[in-house]
């Protein structure tokens, strides 16, 4: 880990964040998830720290590594404990949003309802899905915008609602025009 020990050595906050993350996504990937928890976290308090006395111009990237760290620690949760706290993911809606990162919140907002739903919180799992939904259209992502909608008509299908599938056939023609015809959802991964 010789380049945490220069970070470390550096005295800089940002370098140190940035090492500890990437540390954090190595360790996830490989399996060592309880040291892929505390870097994050360290690196979430690093970059906490900074965000409050970053100038305006530094505020949007330093609010996205947060949101890289907040997501994997949620992430973690569930890969550790079949759960997730909601906490996290709320931290990282802020961060991305902060950061003004559209697809990046759109993704923190389907995971969150997917945990919404699997506890059957359906209109809490609605609501993440919609507002989901607006930013993908925000960032003109057809892909992802096909992914909310298919979430959508699955919940609808799950509470017996009928009405409502037409969101599975904006969701595949959403796919179709992303060049992503044959992509298969996951809900409730």
């Amino acid at each position: 880990m010789p380049r945490l020990k220069a970070a470390k050595l550096s005295g800089k906050a940002d370098d140190l964040a940035s090492s500890l993350v990437s540390i954090g996504l190595l360790e996830r990937g490989i399996g060592i998830s309880r040291n892929a928890f505390e870097k994050f976290d360290e690196a979430a308090h690093l970059l906490l720290q900074r965000l409050l006395a970053a100038p305006e111009k530094e505020r949007k990237q330093i609010a996205h590594i947060l949101a890289v760290c907040y997501i994997n620690k949620a992430l973690l949760c569930r890969e550790a404990e079949g759960s997730t706290k909601l906490k996290p993911l709320r931290q990282a809606e802020d961060q991305h949003r902060i950061s003004e990162d559209k697809l990046d919140a759109g993704k923190a907002l389907l995971f969150r309802g997917e945990l919404h739903c699997g506890n059957a919180d359906w209109q809490d799992g609605f609501e993440c899905f919609g507002q989901a939904l607006k930013f993908f259209e925000e960032a003109n992502n057809l892909l992802w915008g096909a992914r909310a909608l298919e979430r959508m008509s699955r919940l609808f299908a799950t509470t017996n609602d009928g009405r409502r599938f037409a969101g599975d056939v904006r969701g595949a023609d959403g796919a179709r025009q992303a060049g992503h015809p044959a992509s298969r959802f996951i809900f409730f991964a």
